[in-house]
């Protein structure tokens, strides 16, 4: 579960295959994010407010950003536990599958993978700041 940087929604993974989105004021809930015939596990928002990406058991990666929404699929298609938007700029989102031996890395504005790092956290805070400072 994860609340929106403004704290009036709330996004909850669920093992029906949809991230249900609802208000906190009143428990309305907006449309679901549907990963077909997947159990969705993870859900991230940005910090400015302009996404939000949420994984699932088959390896999937469902972005909304500004009004647009896409898919992309893990390499390796192994499940995704955790996905995290850079902090400062939200231009930056990196996601696992619940060994630090395989973090993906996608910039979300040019919509494209930019690395994957292998058993060095190191290489994940190196990406982010350079990605940081374009």
């Amino acid at each position: 579960m994860k609340f929106n940087s403004s704290g009036d929604l709330l996004a909850s993974a669920g093992a029906d295959g949809k991230l249900h989105i609802r208000s906190v004021a009143n428990g309305t809930e907006h449309s679901p994010v549907t990963h077909p015939r997947a159990e969705v596990r993870c859900v991230a928002y940005s910090i400015d407010g302009r996404g939000r990406a949420s994984g699932d058991s088959l390896g999937k990666v469902i972005i909304q950003y500004d009004n647009t929404q896409w898919t992309i699929v893990r390499p390796d298609k192994k499940p995704v536990s955790c996905v995290a938007f850079l902090p400062t700029d939200s231009s930056l989102l990196a996601f696992e599958s619940g060994s630090a031996s395989a973090v993906q890395l996608y910039d979300v504005q040019a919509q494209k993978f930019v690395g994957t790092t292998c058993n060095e956290l190191s290489s994940v805070n190196s990406t982010a700041e350079q990605l940081s400072r374009k």
